[in-house]
């Protein structure tokens, strides 16, 4: 199926002029061409963005392809979409002279050039040299001979001559031509018979086809491996998302226990050091107590007892001296055990 308007600018195509006044009669015509991504635009827009940039860069609006072009009527008609065009309104192919520039009612076909012809140039068409042996007859001889009219392309206007037909192809430009083209711009170039390169041609499309229709294969192929891909990539997501989620909350479970564990110990072990901790605080102001009673004790003793004093006093200090220091040492061995205690904790 063939989009019977330009999508750029929505004019419906139309069939290219038969006969040309002028070289850029084309200019404003809705007629389809191929662009080098192989869309179809009008020649209109086509020439717009031709003139408008100084590289000659055309725009696909239908894939955002631009490359620079050559000159604008180098670039083929878009002949499948032609013949939709042809097939869509048969009628109004027949309605307009094909040789005019305005638009004049036709009254007459030409079946050598596939044309509809106005009075004038009916009768121009049956007195020129060039056209005397044309098939040509009026629509009210082909209703009274019963025969039907069917269009027929007729020869591609040269790009370079007005009113000239092709019938040359230029291998150097790689375009058809007309002999007065030719002459005029293709004489050094190797240019032949564009019937001659039909075989050529046809072969280099076929082996582009082939080419293509492998491709399409090989990237259809490609699509499957790589969305079946994507599919194994979504399910190994989703079940190793499952196995990262399931272990995560595993983990948290026993971090969750071992926590609970940790501070139970942790305030068993501290309850336990604060116990003896409180335990042993009391030993030692009960013993630091004991310590200040043998210090008293002994410091009394030897304030009461001087060099000057008797022998009675001085026998007092000697009876209560092993006392004093069995007292001491006792409290200090316990005093040693208890810091020893203490540091341990």
């Amino acid at each position: 199926d063939h989009e019977l308007f330009c999508v750029k600018c929505g004019r419906d195509f139309e069939l290219p002029r038969r006969h040309m006044l002028f070289l850029g009669d084309h200019d404003f015509s809705p007629i389809p061409r191929l662009l080098p991504c192989l869309h179809t635009l009008c020649h209109s827009c086509i020439e717009e963005q031709y003139e408008k940039d100084d590289a000659h860069t055309v725009y696909c609006p239908n894939c955002d392809h631009s490359e620079p072009v050559k000159f604008v009527d180098l670039l083929p008609l878009d002949f499948t979409t032609l013949k939709a065009v042809v097939a869509s309104n048969n009628t109004e192919l027949l309605a307009w002279c094909a040789k005019c520039h305005d638009p004049v009612a036709s009254v007459s076909w030409c079946e050598s050039c596939s044309s509809a012809l106005c009075e004038f140039h009916h009768q121009d068409h049956i007195l020129s040299v060039d056209t005397s042996r044309h098939s040509v007859a009026t629509f009210k001889e082909y209703v009274d001979q019963g025969k039907h009219i069917e269009f027929k392309f007729p020869p591609i206007s040269c790009p370079q001559c007005p009113l000239q037909d092709c019938s040359l192809y230029c291998n150097s430009c790689l375009h058809l031509v007309s002999p007065k083209a030719f002459i005029e711009n293709h004489k050094d170039h190797r240019v032949t018979g564009y019937e001659e390169t039909i075989p050529e041609m046809v072969t280099a499309v076929q082996d582009t086809v082939d080419i293509s229709d492998g491709n399409h294969m090989s990237i259809g192929s490609k699509v499957r491996e790589i969305r079946e891909r994507l599919a194994a990539l979504e399910e190994n997501e989703t079940t190793n998302a499952q196995f990262i989620t399931e272990t995560f909350n595993r983990i948290r479970e026993t971090l969750k226990q071992r926590e609970t564990t940790m501070l139970e110990n942790l305030s068993r072990v501290i309850s336990s050091n604060r116990r003896k901790l409180k335990e042993h605080l009391q030993e030692l102001i009960s013993l630091d107590g004991k310590i200040q009673r043998v210090t008293n004790c002994g410091r009394s003793l030897l304030r009461d007892t001087t060099p000057g004093s008797s022998k009675v006093e001085r026998m007092y200090l000697v009876a209560a001296a092993d006392y004093i220091e069995y007292r001491g040492d006792f409290l200090n061995d316990q005093l040693t055990q208890l810091m020893s205690e203490v540091d341990s904790l």
